[in-house]
């Protein structure tokens, strides 16, 4: 009988665990993995930027910080799946999501902008040259001659005394205006523009176009 008692006692207070958790402020996707007995990666989101005390708290139960994102108010962390609900009821924690694994999509691009309306009109900047000020442009297959490797920019001019495209922004933005998809299969809006391209100081190229 006294065995039953303790049994009764250590299932309720593992069901009263999962049941006061405050599980609105787990991801759905995450929520799924809970049951199992591994680590889970989990990025932690704070409602103040998390102190030392708050990722020791969650270190000492076997969390292993990996990145603090002090920007957001976050950290990134493995954990055992079994720390995850008492994480939830930390009243700084305002939210815990799956550390998932994302990858550069490139596929409404055009769409967005409306490119192929222009592209039927027989819009494709043949005849058209352009100017592009940023943190340079690199070498780039796409931005040759469709049937040489000779450079479409025919013009770079650099005002900061760096070589290249040390930060890859100019380049991607030359590749969405002027990328002609030879080696990316991925045409910019138009593939045909010639270009020109100042390079210029990062701190001032931000959000330049």
């Amino acid at each position: 009988m006294r065995k039953m008692s303790l049994w009764v006692i250590l299932w309720g207070g593992l069901l009263a665990g999962t049941l006061y958790a405050d599980r609105h402020k787990v991801s759905k996707d995450l929520v799924d993995e809970l049951g199992q007995s591994g680590a889970v990666d989990v990025i932690v989101q704070y409602k103040n930027d998390p102190s030392d005390a708050d990722i020791a708290k969650f270190t000492a139960k076997g969390a292993k910080l990996k990145d603090h994102l002090k920007r957001f108010s976050a950290a990134s962390f493995p954990a055992p799946a079994a720390t995850i609900d008492a994480l939830s009821d930390d009243p700084n924690v305002v939210y815990v999501s799956a550390d998932r694994q994302v990858s550069a999509q490139f596929d409404y691009s055009e769409q967005t902008v409306n490119a192929p309306s222009a592209w039927q009109n027989g819009l494709d900047g043949t005849g058209v040259g352009i100017a592009v000020v940023d943190s340079g442009v690199s070498q780039h297959d796409d931005l040759e001659q469709a049937n040489s490797h000779k450079s479409r920019v025919v013009h770079h001019e650099i005002l900061n005394g760096r070589k290249g495209d040390e930060y890859g922004h100019g380049t991607h933005v030359a590749g969405i205006l002027a990328g002609n998809g030879k080696s990316s299969n991925r045409p910019g809006l138009y593939h045909d523009l010639q270009g020109r391209s100042a390079q210029r100081e990062h701190h001032r190229s931000r959000g330049a176009r």
